[in-house]
């Protein structure tokens, strides 16, 4: 992924900042305040995949507006593009949350950035390695998944 590709995703999610508490389940599995003020206090680019494990395990991350979520969307699919296991909790999690954000109802240019990153992951990671592999978008992901690094052909 090139630098403008990152500084795209940033540019156009950046007008989303946290509230205040961040959308989620809060007790003692999920979310908590300790946790809450964590995030508040890293900048974005200094969370890495560990920072978020929590916040994607959490139920009900997912409002109407997703503003916590798409706050978040740039440096989630920076890490995602860094790493390069695709088999992986911290991956799966990010592209199903993002189906069940209902991303198709986000504004166009929000839509079009995931749709643009996606197929140019999507193209990495079919690169990578077998050239047989099912093609693979958002909506589809969460029925077909990554089963070590190999696609499951069901």
């Amino acid at each position: 992924m090139t630098q403008s590709a990152v500084d795209s995703l940033y540019s156009i999610f950046s007008k989303y900042q946290l509230n205040d508490k961040i959308t989620g389940h809060y007790c003692s599995v999920c979310l908590d305040e300790e946790y809450n003020k964590f995030l508040h206090d890293r900048p974005l680019k200094e969370l890495g995949p560990d920072s978020f494990l929590t916040y994607l395990s959490s139920i009900d991350i997912i409002d109407e507006s997703c503003n916590d979520f798409k706050y978040f969307i740039p440096r989630l699919l920076e890490i995602i593009y860094e790493t390069e296991s695709h088999a992986n909790y911290f991956f799966e999690q990010i592209w199903q949350t993002i189906a069940k954000a209902n991303y198709h109802s986000w504004p166009d240019n929000e839509k079009t950035e995931i749709n643009n990153f996606f197929t140019e992951y999507w193209h990495k990671v079919k690169s990578s390695g077998d050239q047989n592999r099912i093609e693979c978008t958002i909506d589809n992901f969460s029925e077909i998944g990554f089963n070590d690094y190999e696609l499951n052909k069901a």
